[in-house]
């Protein structure tokens, strides 16, 4: 019962947080809850919140768990083109915002290099399309 109680909340959190960063709730919530499934997106925030636990404050928590949902949806590739560069793009002020902070690039040091190709190709697709 308790896991499902923190799923929820830690779910509410990480759209609440990617919803700050972008307002289009119909994109946060596809992006949260699209194709990729339920069982998926738990299973990945359930590790995401591991990784996490004991960083404070918990909006941290949360900045850093929703950079790995947008990772996770540009390495599945399983959205739109014009969707997957607008996670591109969100992660992509991310990224940055954990290049200046070494604690936290520790933490998704292994996930970091990965987003970063993925949002290299995004980029570089859509400089192709243009």
């Amino acid at each position: 019962m308790f896991k499902v109680l923190s799923r929820s909340y830690f779910f509410a959190c990480v759209q609440a947080e990617l919803k700050a960063q972008y307002s289009d709730q119909a994109f946060v919530e596809h992006v949260c809850q699209g194709e990729m499934g339920a069982s998926h997106f738990n299973e990945r925030l359930d590790e995401w919140r591991d990784r996490t636990r004991g960083i404070k404050p918990a909006k941290l928590r949360f900045f850093i768990m929703t950079c790995g949902v947008l990772g996770d949806r540009l390495t599945r590739k399983d959205l739109p083109n014009h969707e997957l560069d607008l996670c591109a793009k969100l992660l992509l002020v991310r990224c940055a915002q954990i290049h200046d902070r070494p604690d936290i690039k520790n933490i998704v040091q292994d996930n970091y290099a990965v987003w970063m190709a993925e949002i290299d190709s995004r980029t570089a697709l859509g400089d192709a399309e243009g």
